[in-house]
């Protein structure tokens, strides 16, 4: 969460200070420190893009156009067992994604959740599977970011996953589409 309120404010820095005016004769000579500002800028820009495209970005991760990826017998039984702590794979895809937004932030990946599932499910979930949940986790960071960072389990998060956001993405249905197991706690 401070990474996210740390870039605002430096997007909100590089907006209020006006770049260096540089002739155009100079960029081919002084290049690197013509460009040096430029390039920040363009940094801090592309960490807003997720924020700006939040419906567009979950979609091309989630790859919702894969189906049915958990209803094998095997993943179904990896989907519906239990792991240490008596976690369930849909506790274990919270944790990863909880655990991988503190790494990450808003750049936060499909495949660092993946990851993360398949030592916490010890690999009983194939990974096809394990990216449906994955999907989920990376469409809530997208979507709902603020509204599920301080508390996932809180009706507030909740709500806001299941499409009471403001592109009106529904976070569960990337999970259930994808794997083609109706969610837990489905949306109303």
């Amino acid at each position: 969460m401070k990474n996210v309120f740390g870039l605002c404010a430096l997007s909100l820095l590089l907006v209020a200070c006006p770049a260096p005016e540089t002739d155009a004769n100079d960029a081919g000579s002084n290049g690197a420190a013509d460009t040096g500002m430029a390039d920040t800028g363009v940094v801090a820009d592309a960490g807003e893009a997720p924020v700006d495209d939040a419906g567009e970005a979950p979609a091309a991760d989630a790859g919702p156009a894969v189906t049915n990826a958990c209803t094998n017998d095997s993943d179904m039984a990896g989907v519906q067992a239990t792991y240490a702590n008596d976690a369930s794979a849909a506790d274990i895809a919270s944790a990863c994604g909880l655990q991988c937004f503190q790494a990450m932030g808003m750049g936060l990946t499909n495949e660092c959740v993946v990851e993360c599932m398949r030592t916490g499910t010890n690999s009983d979930i194939s990974d096809a599977c394990m990216g449906c949940f994955g999907g989920s986790v990376v469409c809530t960071v997208a979507n709902c970011a603020l509204a599920c960072a301080a508390d996932p389990s809180s009706a507030a998060c909740g709500a806001c996953r299941c499409g009471d956001n403001p592109a009106s993405v529904n976070c569960v249905d990337v999970y259930s589409t994808c794997s083609g197991i109706p969610a837990t706690g489905q949306c109303p």
